[in-house]
């Protein structure tokens, strides 16, 4: 199914199922360019263009995170040098350094595990957990996640086009990550034919530390557009400065 879907906005607690495909907005006022996303719906945004675009909007999250785990690696060579010639503590610092290292060791192969699965996909569950790991490793410490890892999509959505539905829920977690910049919640739900995700941050957030907040609405409006090109609908709920919700439905 490869039709231009629709973009309108909708009430509240509209059911999904009485939709046509495509991607539906409730209180998002002038959060989208409606000449661009009806352009993004009429040519039918490929997976491996919204794929490549995920990819590119995390990077600069990957590189953050990567660092903070570094000065971990770091800090401890430091203050083993200032400790000498004092053998025990350096001899701590030395064994915490290396526990570091390996962090680092373990994030890098998370991220090349998950990026070297981009246009190969496997079972639907095994494909679902390594977008879900690409989110987690974009979030870093100050973003609570933790709620992503009880997601499954066994028998959640019909498999119209699965490597495409793993595009676009890919694609709308990164909106959440760009929402963010660096600080806040996302929480994942999955039943009754949804995955809907839900972040938020507080109030007393300042200036976002973190890029991108300026393509949030672009890579939705991929997701929408690829989402509606395939039979699913996509529906932005609520999106204000500090929280914002987003569905995929068969």
């Amino acid at each position: 199914m490869n039709n231009p879907g629709v973009f309108a906005e909708i009430e509240p607690e509209t059911d999904p199922g009485v939709l046509e495909p495509g991607m539906y907005t409730v209180g998002c006022a002038g959060r989208f360019h409606r000449e661009t996303v009806d352009a993004l719906m009429r040519c039918s945004v490929s997976a491996e263009l919204v794929s490549g675009c995920v990819t590119g909007f995390l990077m600069p999250y990957y590189m953050h995170n990567l660092n903070n785990l570094l000065v971990g690696v770091v800090g401890n060579l430091d203050l083993a040098e200032m400790f000498m010639p004092h053998t025990e503590k350096v001899a701590f610092r030395i064994s915490e350094a290396k526990a570091s290292a390996s962090s680092v060791t373990g994030f890098i192969r998370s991220v090349s595990e998950t990026l070297s699965s981009a246009g190969r996909f496997f079972n639907p569950e095994e494909s679902f957990d390594k977008a879900i790991s690409m989110l987690r490793a974009a979030c870093g410490r100050s973003v609570r996640c933790d709620d992503l890892e009880n997601m499954k999509t066994t028998g959640l959505l019909s498999s119209k086009d699965q490597p495409c539905l793993n595009t676009v829920m890919a694609a709308a977690g990164v909106w959440c990550v760009l929402c963010l910049g660096g600080n806040g919640s996302i929480n994942g739900i999955t039943g009754s034919g949804k995955i809907t995700f839900i972040w938020e941050k507080p109030s007393t957030s300042g200036r976002m530390h973190m890029p991108g907040s300026e393509n949030a609405s672009l890579i939705l409006a991929m997701a929408g557009g690829l989402a509606g090109s395939r039979g699913y609908r996509l529906i932005v709920e609520n999106w204000t400065d500090f929280t914002g919700t987003v569905t995929i439905a068969s």
